[in-house]
C-alpha cells in the first residue's frame, strides 16, 4: 500500500477511479489537494486514467516502508553491526587502568606494583575473586605508604582505589600574631575570635594596620600574647580595564549528521564534515559509537549597549574568581571607546570583602610608659 498525493481536478479523479473498480483507501482533504491510499499496483493504472491530475507517491506503508528505510540507512546499521560485533570481539580485554589518586608520584609507584601482578592494559580481564586477592597482596606487601587499595572492573577498564598511608604531623601553633590590613578599605564588620579588636565600623583603614592585636593588655600591662584570629570585612575598591569585540561568532546546525566508529581520535570512516559537534551514542573503554551533526558558522554584530554588559559582566566574574568569596557594592563605567571593532572600558567597582591576613609578632613583656616631658615655667 502507498499514500499517493493528487492535485487538480480531485473530484473527477476521485469519480474516474471508482467507475473503473478502483479501490481508493483513506482520502484526506488538504487545501489543494488530497491524500488517498491505493494499491501500489494499481498506481500505474491511476496515472493513466487521470491524465490531467497531478499525482505523486506521498508515503510508502507496509513491509515495503521498513525495507526502503533499511536500504536508505544501510551504512548506519551496518556500522551498528560492525560495533556489536567488535564489541562482543574486545568485550574481554581491557584496555584502560584508571588509579585514582592526586599526587602523580604515588600514582606512578602504584602503576608498578600492579603490572607486577599483571594488572595492565590490552590484557584479559580477571575474575573478582583474583582482583580481590590482587588487592589483598599489594596492600600487605607495602603496609609503609598504602593502607587500602581495591580493584574494579568495569567494562573494559579497571578502576583503583587507594588510600595513602599519611604520618600527619601537628600543625604548629603560632603563639603571637595580630590580624592586618592587606588592603585599604573602610571597615563593614567586625567578628573577633581572639585578641583585642583595635578598629571599628566605619573607620577608613590602609594597608598593614593592625586591625585585631594579639597583645593582651591590662591598665598599660601586657598580660599575655596570642595569635588572634577573626574576620574583618571592609569595602574596598578596584579599577578594571576589560575590552569586549562587537562581533561573535554563531553556530547554525543543518540537517546533515552521521554515525560513525571512533577508537581514540581515529574514525571508521573519514571525515565528511568541515565543522561538527560529536556525542557518544555508546562507549566502552576508548571505543565510541558517535553520532556526528554538521554545523556552519556565522559572524553576527552585536550593539555597543549589549557588548559593554557584556564587558561588565566578564569583569565581575573575572574579579571573583580573583578574589573569592565578595559582594559586589556599586560599579560604575569611568571611561568607554570603540578600537578595533571591540569596546574599551575603564570600569569602577566597589566591593565587601575580607580584608584580614596573619601577621606574627614578637612579644613584649611590657609597654614602657615613661616618657621624659620638659616643662618651661
Amino acid at each position: 500500500m502507498i499514500i499517493i498525493k493528487v492535485k487538480n481536478n480531485t473530484k473527477r479523479f476521485i469519480k474516474k477511479c471508482l467507475t473503473q473498480g478502483i479501490d481508493l483507501y483513506n482520502i484526506v482533504y488538504e487545501d489543494s489537494y488530497i491524500l488517498v491510499t491505493i494499491k501500489e499496483s494499481d498506481l500505474k493504472q491511476i496515472k493513466k486514467l487521470n491524465y490531467y491530475s497531478k499525482i505523486t507517491k506521498y508515503k510508502t506503508l507496509g513491509k515495503k516502508k521498513i525495507i526502503l528505510n533499511i536500504k536508505n540507512n544501510l551504512y548506519n546499521i551496518f556500522l551498528l553491526i560492525l560495533f556489536i560485533v567488535v564489541i562482543f570481539g574486545i568485550s574481554n580485554i581491557i584496555v584502560k587502568v584508571e588509579i585514582k589518586h592526586e599526587n602523580k608520584y604515588m600514582i606512578e609507584r602504584i602503576d608498578e606494583l600492579l603490572k607486577e601482578k599483571g594488572i595492565k592494559s590490552f590484557t584479559l580481564y580477571k575474575s573478582n575473586n583474583t582482583l580481590n586477592k590482587i588487592s589483598d597482596e599489594i596492600t600487605q606487601e607495602n603496609r609503609e605508604f598504602i593502607d587500602f587499595l581495591s580493584i574494579t572492573r568495569t567494562g573494559m577498564k579497571y578502576t583503583v582505589n587507594i588510600e595513602e598511608r599519611i604520618i600527619r604531623k601537628e600543625e604548629e601553633t603560632k603563639e603571637r600574631c595580630h590580624i592586618i590590613a592587606k588592603k585599604n578599605g573602610v571597615i563593614t564588620s567586625i567578628d573577633t575570635k581572639t585578641g583585642v579588636t583595635l578598629i571599628e565600623k566605619g573607620k577608613l583603614v590602609n594597608k598593614g594596620d593592625i586591625l585585631i592585636s594579639g597583645e593582651i593588655i591590662l591598665n598599660e600591662e601586657i598580660k599575655g600574647n596570642v595569635c588572634a584570629s577573626g574576620d574583618i570585612k571592609a569595602n574596598t575598591w578596584y579599577k578594571i580595564n576589560i575590552s569586549y569585540p562587537l562581533t561573535k561568532t554563531i553556530k547554525k546546525y543543518t540537517k546533515r549528521e552521521k554515525v560513525n566508529i571512533k577508537m581514540y581520535d581515529k574514525y571508521f570512516k573519514k571525515r565528511l564534515y568541515e565543522n561538527f559537534d560529536e556525542k557518544d551514542i555508546f562507549k566502552v573503554g576508548a571505543l565510541h559509537l558517535v553520532r556526528q551533526k554538521e554545523y556552519t558558522e556565522e559572524t553576527v554584530n552585536i550593539t555597543h549597549e549589549d557588548a559593554k554588559n557584556l564587558a561588565i559582566e566578564e569583569a565581575l566574574v573575572k574579579l571573583k574568581e580573583k578574589l573569592g568569596e565578595i559582594q559586589i557594592i556599586d560599579k560604575k563605567v569611568l571611561n568607554s571607546s570603540t578600537n578595533n571593532s571591540k569596546i574599551e572600558l575603564e570600569l569602577f567597582v566597589s566591593v565587601n570583602e575580607s580584608i584580614g591576613e596573619i601577621q606574627e609578632y614578637e612579644g613584649r613583656e611590657k609597654i614602657d610608659t615613661n616618657e621624659s616631658v620638659q616643662h618651661t615655667n
